[in-house]
């Protein structure tokens, strides 16, 4: 009897403190989105969600570094077409010809050579990243707090009404706001971790 009094206490005590949090939650998040709405009154929130957030996959650091690897490898794959295209270039041009073919022609072995150095630079910078998230990712998860998603409703500067989306990390108190991210930067977060998965399959 004692026992099964202790499991009602203590599930009553876990769903009480979750209450707590998400009531907490909720008030911190409206109070920061409020102070960004031109019509602040305008707030209406449709869902939360809140579960309890772990580094490396909730911590703003880690989730950086995977937005700037990524944008890093999209200007990475521009670069090396702009190669490609400076290559032929150089083609096009025989110096032997004339001088304005020779001009033509030290131009585009110019801007071959700089787009090269470009090119040594960014695969540079994108190994130190690459190097940075496999050791944010090879360490034991740790508890940081709470990660909220936010959906709701609210005026823009024209008055219409328009759905937005928020993620928010809060300290493990849900006394305050972490951090905020719009739904673009997770949705491009969460497609670079399937990518990731998916090569490592």
């Amino acid at each position: 009897m004692k026992k099964l009094l202790f499991l009602f206490a203590f599930v009553f005590a876990f769903t009480a403190c979750s209450v707590s949090n998400e009531k907490k939650a909720e008030s911190l998040i409206k109070d920061s989105i409020q102070k960004v709405l031109i019509f602040p009154d305008s707030y209406d929130p449709i869902e939360m969600q809140l579960d309890s957030a772990f580094t490396p996959q909730h911590d703003p650091s880690f989730i950086q570094l995977c937005l700037d690897f990524n944008e890093k490898g999209v200007e990475l794959e521009s670069l090396q077409e702009d190669i490609a295209m400076a290559e032929r270039e150089k083609s096009l041009y025989n110096p032997s010809l004339s001088a304005y073919f020779r001009t033509r022609y030290q131009q585009a072995i110019e801007k071959y050579d700089s787009l090269i150095q470009k090119n040594e630079l960014l695969t540079g910078q994108l190994k130190k990243l690459g190097e940075e998230l496999s050791a944010q990712a090879t360490k034991e998860p740790e508890f940081i707090g709470y990660f909220a998603h936010q959906s709701y409703r609210a005026k823009n500067n024209a008055g219409d009404t328009l759905m937005e989306e928020k993620y928010f990390l809060f300290d493990k108190d849900v006394s305050s706001i972490l951090y905020v991210w719009d739904k673009d930067d997770i949705e491009l977060y969460d497609a670079f971790l399937t990518q990731l998965a998916n090569l490592e399959e």
